[in-house]
């Protein structure tokens, strides 16, 4: 048996389970006074158990990630300017990718398709996911000083500096305008997948021994993979 398949199963069974609508006098009429403040339950459970259907039913693919010092990764990524139903197959694709890595967030350029595309979800349910097409940010505030891995640069971690708000403007695979305002982990996260789009690592950020040194180590292990 696929363990795979199995897993998704159980997965999709307990999530079920977990989020199904329990009856009460709110039935019909939208979320239970239970719910997070923060979190819409219904539709993250909608999108959970969609995401796992679609798993279960074959249509989910699992992208080839580009690995650093691929030269790839260094191709500015162009606006997406047609939505249609290609654009959220490639998203889900794209997500189903991050989160079997496992990864917290990545763009388009990472499986070389260089459009402007990024997917992030830093909640520890895998059940907050964003998909900005388009993203402009707008940091302000106080920058921090926050340890950073990407799936590109795998087992590499060091130290980088970002702003720890940001203003986020974007689309949706529909092509409708997205606006928030993003903080801590999830804007750190945003800034790191956005760099991305402009032919940039978190690597850039270091000194250029440092970067060197990882080159060079990341070179040494794809040879003793092939």
């Amino acid at each position: 048996m696929d363990r795979q398949w199995l897993e998704s199963v159980c997965e999709f069974s307990c999530t079920a389970a977990i989020l199904a609508p329990l009856p009460g006098p709110w039935a019909g009429q939208g979320q239970p006074p239970w719910a997070h403040p923060h979190v819409d339950t219904w539709k993250t459970s909608t999108q959970i158990k969609a995401r796992l259907q679609r798993r279960l039913d074959g249509n989910m693919t699992r992208l080839k990630i580009l690995h650093h010092p691929d030269p790839r990764l260094r191709t500015k990524a162009t606006p997406v300017d047609t939505f249609d139903s290609q654009l959220a197959e490639f998203a889900e694709n794209m997500l189903e990718t991050m989160y079997a890595a496992p990864g917290i967030g990545l763009a388009a350029t990472q499986v070389n398709v260089h459009k402007r595309v990024i997917v992030v979800d830093v909640s520890d349910t895998k059940s907050e996911a964003y998909t900005l097409i388009n993203p402009v940010l707008e940091p302000f505030g106080a920058k921090i000083q926050g340890e950073e891995g990407c799936l590109s640069v795998p087992e590499i971690y060091e130290s980088v500096e970002r702003f720890e708000q940001v203003n986020v403007t974007a689309q949706d695979v529909n092509g409708e305008p997205i606006e928030f305002t993003a903080s801590g982990m999830l804007a750190i996260c945003i800034q790191h997948e956005c760099d991305h789009l402009e032919g940039r690592l978190f690597v850039d950020y270091l000194s250029s021994l440092k970067r060197n040194r990882i080159s060079k180590k990341l070179r040494e292990r794809s040879k003793t993979l092939v």
